[in-house]
């Protein structure tokens, strides 16, 4: 965010605008990708329990671990309140 945009206590001057349309988007691609981070889980303990297919039980898993990451990364407050997901902007 450039100076210009700030206030002179540091605060933006002007509110951030999100449409609906770009709130739900967004709702929906995360709730899309936990949903498919539960079903890789899953899948992955099916292999390695009844399969016996370890490698491809493993990266699946790590795979579901970096999905969750990244949900997390976009949605976790950080140190002064403000979570990623909550400052985009149209």
């Amino acid at each position: 965010m450039s100076n210009a945009q700030l206030g002179p206590d540091g605060q933006r001057r002007f509110p951030i605008r999100r449409s609906a349309a770009n709130t739900a988007l967004v709702n929906i691609t995360l709730s899309i990708m936990m949903l498919a981070a539960f079903a890789l889980l899953a899948g992955a303990g099916f292999l390695w329990v009844y399969k016996k297919e370890r490698k491809q039980a493993a990266l699946m898993a790590l795979l579901a671990l970096i999905m969750i990451g990244n949900i997390a990364i976009w949605t976790v407050p950080d140190a002064s309140g403000d979570a990623p997901v909550d400052q985009i902007e149209d």
